[in-house]
């Protein structure tokens, strides 16, 4: 027969091993859906961040966050009544080893499909707005936790529709635009071709 110590020992552990264990299932089952529950906080910042970047009114229909991705279906973003950018699918590639430095690093965006609509003039204002805000780094494109600015961007069959005014006369351009840009060395590749 055991000494009586023994079993006090083992019903002394047992209360702290039933919590550790606890707190292990707990950890691990936040850890596995960390994608499920932090969709929305997730897309909060997104919008509130491309808001702020922009000027823009943001909506995003569609928002998948998996470890080291990001998907993102119907993405807009309203400048003024006439001149919209409409994002069909968006695909952002995150870089996995600064994730566990707790810091997002974009590394890669990928769009396919959509629609620009709008005054050539308007969106040479939000070019020059959004490069100013790259520039004085409040978006987060410098060495902060979080780094949107991309490694490498595509843009695939974006509807292109248009309009300048020149005088009395109103230029306007109706095409299917592939983009290949590399943002941090200031190069794009731009191919134009009949809708």
């Amino acid at each position: 027969m055991p000494p009586a110590t023994s079993v006090r020992t083992v019903s002394r552990w047992r209360r702290p091993l039933i919590l550790l264990g606890g707190l292990v299932v707990v950890a691990g089952t936040a850890v596995a859906t960390y994608p499920v529950w932090a969709d929305s906080l997730v897309k909060a910042a997104v919008v509130q961040r491309l808001e702020r970047m922009t000027g823009a009114s943001v909506t995003i229909e569609g928002f998948d966050l998996e470890y080291s991705t990001v998907t993102m279906r119907g993405v807009s973003l309203a400048l003024d009544d006439s001149t919209s950018i409409e994002l069909g699918a968006v695909d952002v590639t995150l870089d996995s080893d600064s994730l566990w430095s707790a810091r997002v690093v974009v590394t890669d965006v990928a769009v396919h499909g959509g629609r620009v609509a709008g005054d050539v003039a308007s969106f040479e204002r939000l070019a020059v707005d959004v490069a100013g805000r790259l520039r004085q780094g409040d978006d987060g494109r410098g060495g902060g936790r979080v780094r949107i600015v991309p490694e490498r961007a595509t843009i695939d069959a974006l509807q292109l529709e248009l309009r300048r005014s020149m005088g009395e006369h109103v230029a306007e351009l109706t095409a299917l635009a592939d983009i290949v840009a590399s943002p941090a060395e200031g190069r794009v590749a731009l191919t134009l071709r009949q809708p």
